[in-house]
């Protein structure tokens, strides 16, 4: 067991955690695609397949975030009820959380434009994979099959709407205040590291806003829950706009 190791180096071990199960849950789905896609095909993925990026995007929510979260919780010996809050919904508290809703929808597109100076210092090859990746959430979002606009709302919506609050707001937030960190500045710390493990500088404020409101409601309630609410409700609203959109059925732009 490995339970009386310090704060910060339980987070060193799970972010080693994520990166061996990242990997693991890579060399599976090659392996389960082995059978039925040719080793070029396999090699030369197309990244603008909608369902490429979704089956990437499943694999990589589960063996990085949960798998990673499960063998952390059997190695360490620690309980989940003892990493992470969680309560019964009370009402107030969820009609705070759909008035924040509208405040990130507001306050996104605000501090994207914030961040926009960055673009004048940041290297040609970072601003060209945010390119790709903001292609690839296009392909993924703006369609209009149901059967995928679905798929999208379990994989981008709700898994990281439990596994990310898992991570970021319950264990990263419990470990930085172990090792001493204040309330609010372990909700700071943790909205850095959200923002910064999306890979989308040009977005970094906007991201980092997100991940500090999911943050300081988890502190003001003591129950993950909200922010896996409001996180799932964020992600869920634009997927759905952007079906409607692809659709060509009427929606309100947000």
């Amino acid at each position: 067991m490995l339970k009386n190791i310090s704060p910060l180096g339980q987070v060193f071990l799970f972010i080693f955690l994520v990166f061996i199960c990242g990997m693991m849950g890579s060399s599976i789905l090659g392996l389960a695609l082995m059978p039925t896609v040719s080793e070029d095909m396999l090699i030369n993925l197309d990244m603008s397949d909608a369902r490429i990026i979704l089956v990437l995007n499943l694999f990589s929510q589960v063996f990085s975030f949960l798998v990673a979260f499960l063998v952390y919780l059997r190695i360490t010996g620690e309980r989940f009820s003892d990493l992470i809050q969680i309560q019964k919904i009370q009402l107030n508290p969820l009609l705070i959380t759909l008035t924040l809703l509208v405040i990130c929808f507001v306050a996104f597109p605000i501090f994207e434009l914030l961040n926009e100076p960055l673009r004048q210092i940041l290297p040609n090859d970072v601003l060209a994979q945010e390119i790709r990746i903001n292609e690839q959430n296009e392909a993924l979002f703006f369609q209009s099959d149901p059967i995928q606009f679905a798929f999208s709302l379990v994989v981008v919506a709700l898994l990281p709407a439990i596994f990310e609050e898992l991570v970021f707001r319950g264990f990263l937030i419990k470990k930085m205040m172990q090792s001493g960190m204040s309330d609010y500045g372990a909700v700071l710390m943790s909205a850095v590291i959200f923002s910064i493990t999306h890979f989308q500088p040009m977005k970094f404020l906007a991201m980092f806003t997100l991940g500090a409101i999911f943050g300081f409601l988890y502190i003001k309630y003591r129950n993950i829950k909200y922010s896996m609410i409001l996180h799932f409700l964020f992600n869920g609203t634009q997927i759905a706009m952007a079906f409607l959109a692809g659709s060509g059925l009427p929606y309100i732009d947000i």
